[in-house]
């Protein structure tokens, strides 16, 4: 029987350094997921940056103090997501080592939640970011786009490992509704990237 270790070790509170050695370690407990939302933090801070420079009309204060408030409060649900993450995935590696093909299905969903929550907060940031872009001087625009470049890369990633991982389920019904849930998310994410970056 496989040792399955579940880590109680808080990444968050790891120096960007000892962070980034975990993504490489291949016996750490840490995966894509956290790494999706380590850059959708990141996306979130450069956003609110963004709105930290601009000092729009009366008739936009109330817009911007909105953008300003929801990207911190992403960013600081990003930086929880990096462990609850990590914790979602124990049960599944459980299941893996020592389980059947029906312990497997029901992990499965459990395994993906979290990358989920943060491929749909990343939607959330890129609504942001385009709301902002309509509002902010031009010299500020630059971190609007970088911001959303980060969020598009994230939810893109998400979406690539919850495809894959879902691969070894038997669930065919789950599996086509992940899928399909998957690909809008990821046509609904494109159509507002490209509507910030082009528009």
């Amino acid at each position: 029987m496989a040792d399955i270790r579940i880590s109680v070790d808080a990444f968050k509170n790891k120096t960007f350094e000892n962070l980034s050695k975990s993504f490489a370690d291949k016996s750490s407990a840490i995966d894509t997921g956290s790494g999706c939302a380590a850059v959708g933090a990141i996306a979130c801070s450069l956003l609110s940056r963004a709105a930290a420079m601009c000092t729009p009309e009366e008739a936009d204060a109330e817009k911007l103090e909105y953008i300003a408030r929801n990207a911190e409060n992403l960013r600081n649900y990003m930086v929880f997501l990096l462990d609850e993450d990590t914790k979602c995935r124990a049960p599944l590696a459980r299941a893996l080592s020592e389980g059947g093909q029906f312990e497997i299905d029901a992990c499965m969903q459990s395994a993906c939640a979290i990358t989920s929550e943060i491929i749909t907060m990343m939607q959330q940031l890129l609504i942001l970011a385009r709301d902002l872009k309509c509002i902010c001087p031009d010299e500020v625009k630059h971190y609007v786009i970088e911001a959303s470049e980060l969020a598009f890369a994230s939810a893109k990633a998400g979406i690539s490992w919850i495809l894959n991982r879902i691969a070894i389920a038997s669930d065919e019904t789950y599996l086509y509704v992940t899928r399909r849930e998957n690909q809008v998310y990821l046509q609904e994410c494109t159509d507002i990237y490209e509507e910030i970056i082009n528009g």
